[in-house]
């Protein structure tokens, strides 16, 4: 509107743009769009620049909000010269606002210094950046004395930060000072409203933690991080952002087994949830990617104490699993065709959450304004009875969070209770329901002159190892013998390689995909021929990678336990482990005729257990079976092993004469299509 208004008469009505647009550059940036931030920032201060002395003075705080803005959105582009460069501008303006109204301006001052504190760390001006977050430090205690509560905030995250940059140039005693500071503050801050501050000082202590590690206070440092693990579960609606990231270095700190069931295990529980309800994809993924961090930290616990303790293992062996295949539960409430009452609901309950708890940390974050940049008006919030009304909304809108998650859970817990494939893909297994699968499984599956029969599950699994990837295998038995832990190595690497494989002559996925709406044309001759060279040594190496640590590891259990050796085996996949053509068996597996049955997932593998398989496999399957959803075939999602597995069926039908006859009677076969999934 000002923007039209500016074209009419500019004079009258220009500089109420350029406020306007000073006013948007910091809500654009918060939303990670910086070049707009940047952009609206510019034409402001440009046109404070380019204005008289007299209108130039009245639209000052406008001007030091735009320079401020502009420092933060060069910033996070990572002009790090030109973002100090526009804070030290606003640095100067806001000093001389102090001069006129002191009180005013005095917290947006202490936000430019504290800004430019944080570019000066990252340059490795770590003086300089010391300087100013004193100074930052210095205004911050001058305006907490004259306002309440938010700005006492304000004071205890410099403090914070200035405990650091002290730790940095090895004033690590006055650091650790600044920082017990700053959480006394907080637990003041936290007892006034919970619901506001808990994250927050979660936030400090842990960061007392870290200091006190870096003085080798080991005990006093793993109480205050075990406090700030604690404080963290009780707060699992506030920010997500902040609180993924402080969740993130927690579980990297804590890595004892008592952690793990304190903290970790609930944590990834927790986790699964939030994804479930997560605002929007960008959301979800965050929360995914943190899981895999946590079962990192949990993976390599295990792995030091599986021996040692059972109990540990087999609590954990099912969070780690369903927090890492449980599908993506906003697809099945959006995508499912079966519009059932009861979907319906638990569509609305999700939808009830999210509103509420975006109501929710609207509220947090006015609670919380003082940190943020309002020039040319005093902080609303900051007086006391102010704050006391806007702390009852916001504890009354976390009771709603709270009460909405119950019925959502409450809504959850009858689909289960009515849908079989709602309950194999959402419950959360225990170990001994997993068990009790596995030994349901037996059923549909045909064990010819086996006398005894005996089933194990195999979880892959992709986890992280530092920055890359690493595939793990969890092997859990159908009777009471402890789960086992495998290390697969370079797996991960290898499933890329097959992905990147392809037979002479092949044409591709897309004729595969649109085969049933345009007729193929004959391809060359030589389509039908393997690259037998390369299909060999990735088949050694799958072999040496995967099957020869799977088979030491059945072998062991055998041995150890002295019990029926395992004859089915089930493995259920994940990420990029799907890509790794499982039925290339290892001659040991195939002499020691174990039957292999591959699972997209584990979702497919408990539905499976409840309901019987529209087919059955024939009655001597040697090599590997499996059972797959046209979930993505109609998708433009790329198929890397499509050409791979056309091959491998047509060596499989050339080898078994016996099935190829079978096929061939049942039915006037002209085609025959293969469906995987992910």
């Amino acid at each position: 509107v000002f923007g039209a208004l500016a074209k009419v008469d500019s004079v009258a009505h220009a500089g109420s743009l350029a406020k306007c647009k000073s006013r948007l550059a910091r809500p654009l940036i918060e939303l990670g769009r910086y070049e707009e931030g940047l952009k609206a920032a510019e034409d402001a201060a440009n046109w404070y620049r380019s204005s008289t002395h007299v209108t130039r003075l009245r639209y000052e705080p406008y001007f030091a909000q735009s320079m401020h803005s502009m420092g933060m959105a060069l910033a996070s582009l990572g002009n790090l010269e030109a973002a100090l460069s526009a804070t030290e501008e606003a640095i100067e303006l806001r000093r001389r606002l102090t001069a006129v109204d002191r009180l005013a301006h005095l917290p947006n001052l202490a936000n430019s210094l504290n800004n430019a504190a944080l570019w000066l760390r990252a340059m490795e001006r770590r003086e300089e950046a010391l300087a100013a977050i004193e100074n930052a430090v210095m205004v911050c205690r001058e305006s907490a004395l004259v306002y309440s509560v938010t700005h006492v905030r304000d004071l205890a995250l410099r403090l914070s930060n200035l405990g650091v940059l002290l730790n940095e140039v090895g004033r690590a005693d006055a650091g650790l000072v600044a920082t017990e500071e700053s959480v006394t503050l907080f637990r003041q801050l936290s007892e006034t409203s919970p619901g506001a501050f808990t994250t927050d000082l979660a936030r400090i202590i842990e960061n007392r933690g870290a200091r006190l590690l870096s003085l080798k206070r080991r005990a006093e440092a793993l109480t205050s991080l075990r406090e700030a693990s604690a404080l963290l579960l009780l707060r699992p609606n506030d920010d997500p952002y902040e609180w993924n990231l402080i969740a993130g270095r927690l579980a990297r700190y804590l890595s004892h087994p008592e952690d793990v069931r304190s903290f970790h295990l609930p944590l990834l529980s927790l986790l699964t949830e939030r994804r479930e309800l997560a605002h929007d994809a960008r959301q979800a993924a965050a929360l995914l990617e943190l899981q895999a961090n946590v079962v990192a930290v949990v993976w390599a616990v295990l792995y030091q104490q599986s021996a040692s303790d059972v109990d540990l293992l087999e609590q954990a062996v099912p969070t780690v699993v369903a927090a890492l295949q449980s599908p993506d539960l906003a697809r099945w409430l959006e995508d499912s065709k079966d519009a059932s009452p009861l979907k319906q609901q638990l569509a609305l309950a999700k939808h009830d959450v999210i509103v509420a708890d975006q109501t929710y940390l609207d509220l947090l974050a006015r609670l919380k304004g003082s940190s943020g940049d309002r020039s040319g008006t005093r902080q609303v919030a900051a007086h006391a009875g102010t704050f006391d009304i806007a702390n009852a909304r916001l504890e009354a809108a976390s009771e709603k969070v709270e009460q909405l998650r119950q019925h959502y859970r409450e809504v959850r817990a009858q689909v289960i209770e009515s849908d079989p494939a709602f309950r194999g893909a959402y419950e959360s297994p225990t170990l001994p329901q997993l068990r009790r699968s596995l030994r349901q499984q037996q059923s549909f599956v045909v064990l010819c002159d086996m006398d005894q029969a005996s089933s194990a599950l195999l979880f892959l699994l992709v986890i992280r190892d530092g920055d890359e990837p690493k595939a793990v295998g969890l092997l859990v038995f159908e009777d009471a013998r402890a789960p086992r832990l495998l290390d697969f190595g370079d797996a991960v690497t290898l499933a890329e390689r097959f992905s990147a494989y392809q037979p002479t002559g092949n044409r591709g996925d897309a004729p595969l995909r649109w085969l049933r709406e345009e007729p193929l044309a004959p391809g060359p001759a030589e389509a039908t021929l393997l690259n037998t060279e390369a299909l060999t040594t990735l088949s050694t190496e799958l072999s040496h990678t995967f099957w020869h640590p799977l088979q030491l590891a059945l072998a062991e259990a055998t041995l150890a336990d002295d019990v029926v050796p395992t004859t089915v085996l089930h493995i259920c996949g994940h990420g990029a482990l799907h890509q790794l053509p499982l039925a290339l068996l290892s001659p040991a597996f195939n002499k020691a005729g174990l039957r292999v049955v591959q699972w997209p997932g584990l979702p497919y593998f408990r539905l499976s257990a409840t309901e019987r398989p529209p087919v059955d496999p024939p009655a001597r399957p040697m090599a590997l079976w499996q059972i797959g959803h046209a979930c993505a075939w109609d998708g433009q999602v790329h198929l890397p092993m499509a050409a791979v597995e056309a091959s491998l069926l047509t060596a499989l039908l050339q080898e078994h004469q016996q099935l190829h006859s079978h096929l061939i009677e049942a039915t006037d076969l002209e085609r025959l299509e293969g469906r995987a999934h992910g």
